[in-house]
């Protein structure tokens, strides 16, 4: 219904503007984050924004580093990959 799509669009602004109640700068940050340099930013903020950029790739970087520094090893035998069977020996 019309009123439905009403309140989920509201509740869609909400959750959007949430963020921004904690850090006024999500925006710029998160376009950072995923290398937008088309972002427009504001005058007063345009010398930060190459940092910003520099920043969050390096971030990115340290961010899979240590997703794969923590990755569990794959197994390498056949057995370890079923449970239960490690045990059973013919």
């Amino acid at each position: 219904t019309t009123n439905q799509r009403l309140w989920e669009s509201i509740l869609w602004v909400c959750d959007l503007a949430r963020p921004h109640l904690s850090d006024p700068y999500f925006t710029l940050r998160a376009a950072a984050h995923y290398g937008q340099v088309d972002q427009p930013w504001p005058q007063q903020y345009s010398a930060g924004r190459d940092q910003a950029l520099v920043l969050a790739e390096r971030q990115n970087e340290e961010l899979i580093d240590l997703r794969l520094a923590v990755k569990p090893a794959r197994p390498t035998e056949p057995e370890a990959m079923v449970p239960g069977i490690s045990a059973i020996r013919i």
